[in-house]
């Protein structure tokens, strides 16, 4: 097909609606699954869209290739002159190209376009596909589909369903329907009108001739936990061998189900991110702002870094997700960044309303270099140009103008505002969603269910409880190979014993241990007022330090983990703060200006859960300061790893400005079951927890936050 773009900008203006029509609603893409028309419509479009020649500016390559790599102007045309103006002040005097928006004020905004541009061409190809059917073959029915399609998103805080869905993990062929004219045109060969191709969700084949830059380790596909084979001697191999199973126990491994947790606590960042967080500016991006203090150390694009740590790989298994530079060619990436859009929707939902303080996107200084689209000294607001996307043939989209989501004919099941009569209907209707969805990552909501008369809060924590008290009583260290004996004696796995626990578990089991555990615990007497405290871990560093890849992972016990690959899932593990920084010598031109602007984020882990889990394992008799800190000064502590699998054992201060800060914030829940708990202001710091015994300096090799720390 000829370039739509030859001549002229292409608008991106998602996908139209008629007059008077209601926007289609995104799915989540397990919910996408059922209707198996448009499923099909959907991954065989998403195949085709993979195919096209990477000449074409709408092409997946050169889509993909907006977000980082190869850092060029986008569409490159010589008639995109008005982008070339705007990048004037940046290029192309110090070459630097580039359109990074992380840990901006537009971060989220700046994606919307971006999405809704990929989406509007997927539509577009999937119609084209729906059309060639006959009428033999279904053609009504399938034009029919190809108008409800909206890209899914891959909603990974879902605890009822395994945290990355089956579909994205399948790297076999799969089995699609197509219409005869394209099977003949592919020159595939078919059953019937049933043919098998690669799954287009797995992964994505680079176009021939694709530079280096774009691969991991050169591979002709996009890469997942992948390690670098190439210099390994046989014994090596040999040991990757054990390493690959472990490195199995991702958030995408079949063997993970119902088994072992992994980053459970994602749900309850987001939860608490989403009730707490009234101010844009600190919800949207992980910029350090020091007029904060303790709190607002956690936003949508810190939870967004973790994800995708864990899709792409770390410690040594590294894939595209882990890479922000081509992070954008692992198709997985739509379906992440489309669940963060949708976090944002929800977020407007509850607290972009009249009479808010930080509503939306606000003035921020971007730092003294500026950006390739703020000039040095500058700052980004809600009209700051979100280049390369054009809303008309002469302007591009700015925040003001992305602000809902109708705006490109589409919302989420969460954000159908037209089926309520007021926006205090529509917002009760937000705030019953989540608890329906999230209820386990909130202890105020735990709390309501179990007021209401459920008793399965309390069973579900006890039972977890349960677990953390019969590995830490067995007979072997406190590490994942534990906890996989403990569940599997509990609770035999239906088919055989799994790879993972072969690899992994001693030929001698562990006697799983009888535990008592303290008897007429409940939260109900945890939470005697409706009232309690949250229990955060305040994180903040150098972004772009040690290859800008590193990790912070924060227990609640002993790390006897022997695999560093198997920190997430420790049974005393909860969460991992992630930079997704750059290289020293990356492209972008942003990153090169924070890296030498020493540019600071934040992230963080919420404990509250795992606190109440304690409680109820006899560990701690409440949440009260007095029964939490000495508990956190003895089993608080925090790992650092480096993407190349390095632990940095007794040398955590290598992170630059790495600083590890406990705070409480006093939580009011409501009468009204249909109210958001209620934060207080104000975060209390805990100095005491993360200082040394003698009060020289901050655990974790001065890492730790003393009194004396300036933030």
């Amino acid at each position: 097909m000829s370039d739509p773009q030859e001549h002229g900008p292409k608008p991106v203006t998602g996908i139209k609606l008629a007059q008077g029509e209601n926007p289609v609603t995104r799915q989540e893409i397990r919910s996408l699954k059922k209707n198996k028309d448009l499923w099909n419509l959907y991954l065989v479009g998403l195949s085709e869209f993979q195919r096209r020649s990477k000449d074409n500016t709408l092409s997946y390559f050169q889509i993909g290739g907006i977000h980082g790599v190869p850092y060029k102007i986008w569409p490159d045309k010589e008639w995109n002159q008005k982008l070339k103006d705007l990048l004037a002040p940046r290029t192309p005097q110090d070459g630097r190209v580039g359109f990074c928006t992380h840990s901006s004020i537009i971060f989220l905004t700046w994606h919307r376009p971006y999405l809704a541009l990929f989406e509007a061409t997927l539509y577009d190809i999937i119609a084209e596909i729906a059309q060639q059917f006959t009428s033999e073959e279904g053609k009504a029915r399938y034009t029919a589909a190809a108008k409800q399609f909206r890209i899914p998103y891959w909603d990974w805080a879902r605890q009822d369903l395994s945290i990355f869905p089956d579909d994205a993990a399948n790297g076999n062929k799969i089995s699609v329907t197509m219409p005869a004219a394209l099977i003949k045109a592919r020159g595939l060969t078919a059953k019937g009108s049933v043919v098998e191709i690669d799954n287009p969700l797995y992964s994505y084949q680079f176009p021939q001739g694709t530079s280096s830059q774009f691969k991991v380790n050169n591979k002709a596909t996009t890469q997942r936990y992948d390690p670098d084979e190439g210099t390994l001697s046989p014994e090596e191999r040999k040991r990757l061998i054990v390493e690959n199973l472990a490195a199995g126990l991702t958030p995408f491994s079949p063997d993970v189900k119902g088994r072992v947790p992994v980053e459970g606590n994602v749900t309850e960042r987001v939860l608490y991110l989403l009730q707490s967080y009234d101010s844009f500016r600190a919800m949207s991006n992980n910029q350090w702002d020091s007029s904060n203090q303790f709190s607002s150390f956690g936003s949508v694009e810190d939870i967004h870094n973790t994800i995708h740590g864990y899709t792409g790989g770390s410690n040594g298994y590294s894939g595209h997700m882990t890479n922000p530079a081509i992070a954008s060619f692992d198709p997985i990436f739509w379906l992440h960044h489309c669940n963060i859009d949708r976090l944002l929707a929800i977020w407007q939902g509850l607290h972009d309303v009249p009479g808010a303080s930080d509503p939306y996107v606000s003035r921020q200084a971007t730092l003294r270099e500026g950006t390739l689209i703020t000039k040095p000294g500058g700052q980004e607001d809600a009209k700051t140009p979100l280049a390369p996307f054009y809303k008309s043939t002469t302007d591009f989209w700015d925040s003001d103008g992305v602000r809902s989501t109708k705006t490109f004919g589409y919302a989420y099941p969460e954000t159908e505002d037209w089926e309520y009569s007021s926006s205090a209907e529509y917002r009760a209707s937000i705030v019953e969603n989540l608890k329906s969805l999230y209820s386990e990552g909130s202890l105020a909501e735990l709390v309501r269910a179990e007021k209401a008369g459920s008793p399965e809060p309390s069973n579900l924590l006890r039972a977890r409880a349960e677990t953390l008290a019969q590995v830490a009583k067995a007979d072997a260290p406190s590490n994942t190979a534990t906890l996989l004996q403990v569940v599997d004696q509990k609770n035999p796995p239906e088919k055989s014993v799994p790879p993972i626990t072969k690899a992994l578990v001693p030929s001698t089991p562990v006697k799983v241990p009888d535990v008592k555990l303290p008897e007429g615990r409940n939260l109900k007497k945890l939470v005697p007022s409706d009232k309690y405290l949250e229990w955060l871990v305040n994180l903040k560093a150098q972004k772009h330090v040690l290859g800008g890849d590193f990790t912070v992972h924060i227990f609640l016990g002993p790390v006897e983990e022997d695999n560093i690959l198997l920190y997430p899932t420790s049974p005393n593990h909860v969460g991992t703060f992630s930079t997704f920084g750059q290289k020293e010598f990356t492209q972008c031109g942003k990153c090169q200006d924070d890296r030498a602007n020493r540019q600071q984020v934040t992230g963080q882990i919420p404990l509250t859960i795992a606190l109440a889990e304690r409680y109820f394992a006899g560990l701690i008799d409440s949440l009260e300061p007095g029964d939490v800190t000495g508990y956190l000064k003895a089993n608080l502590h925090w790992e650092v790893l480096l993407g190349d699998g390095t632990r940095l054992e007794k040398r955590r201060n290598e992170v630059d400005d790495l600083l590890v800060i406990v705070v409480s914030n006093e939580v009011q829940i409501p009468d009204e079951t249909l109210r958001l708990p209620i934060y207080s202001p104000v975060l209390v710091p805990y100095p005491d927890v993360t200082t040394k015994a003698d009060g020289s300096s901050g655990r974790g090799e001065g890492t730790g936050y003393t009194d004396g720390t300036e933030l």
